[in-house]
C-alpha cells in the first residue's frame, strides 16, 4: 500500500501544517475539513493512515473513525486529540485499527513526525510493534462538557456559531 495519509481537522492552518510535515516523511497527504469530505476521500483512495480530530462539527470524529475502520480495515486510524490525556476518551476496543493518541498543543513538528512514524512502523509490522502507541484506559473515561472543550480550544467555538 502506498504511503497515503488522510488528515481530518476543522482548522485549515492545522491541516496545512500537518500535510507539510507528512510530506517530509514521504507521505502523500489528503486534507479535509469535515466528515463528509473524509468519507468521499476514503471512497476514492486507499489510505495507509488516517489522522482524525475527534471533535469535528456535525458527525464526530469517533463516528467517522468507526465508518472508515469498517469500510477500510487496512487503514490505521489515529484519533488524535490534545484533550485525550485530560478526558481519557474511550477508544473503540472492538475495532483493532483505531487508536487514541495524545497531541500536545501547540503541536510541534517532532511530536507529529514521531506519532506518524510510530503508527506507520506499527502498521507495517502489525501487532509486533503496536506497543509503541498509547493504549486507551477505558476505565477512566468520562463524559465531555462542551464548556471545557471551548475553554481548551477556542477555534471549536467559531465552528459552533
Amino acid at each position: 500500500m502506498e504511503k497515503k495519509l488522510l488528515i481530518v481537522h476543522y482548522n485549515p492552518r492545522d491541516l496545512e501544517q500537518r500535510a507539510t510535515w507528512a510530506a517530509e516523511l514521504g507521505f502523500d497527504a489528503t486534507t479535509v475539513h469535515n466528515c463528509d469530505e473524509a468519507l468521499n476521500a476514503v471512497a476514492n483512495t486507499n489510505f495507509l493512515l488516517a489522522l482524525i480530530d475527534p471533535l469535528l462539527p456535525g458527525m464526530s470524529g469517533f463516528s467517522l473513525a468507526e465508518k472508515i475502520a469498517s469500510s477500510s480495515p487496512r487503514t490505521t486510524i489515529l484519533l488524535a486529540s490534545a484533550l485525550y490525556k485530560r478526558m481519557q476518551f474511550a477508544a473503540h476496543s472492538g475495532l483493532p485499527n483505531i487508536r487514541m493518541v495524545h497531541l500536545d498543543k501547540p503541536l510541534d513538528k517532532n511530536s507529529f513526525k514521531t506519532l506518524i512514524s510510530r503508527a506507520h512502523v506499527a502498521d507495517a509490522d502489525d501487532e509486533q510493534n503496536a506497543e509503541h502507541l498509547e493504549k486507551p484506559d477505558s476505565s477512566a473515561s468520562r463524559s465531555i462538557d462542551l464548556r471545557e472543550l471551548l475553554e481548551l480550544d477556542p477555534e471549536l467555538g467559531k465552528l459552533l456559531n
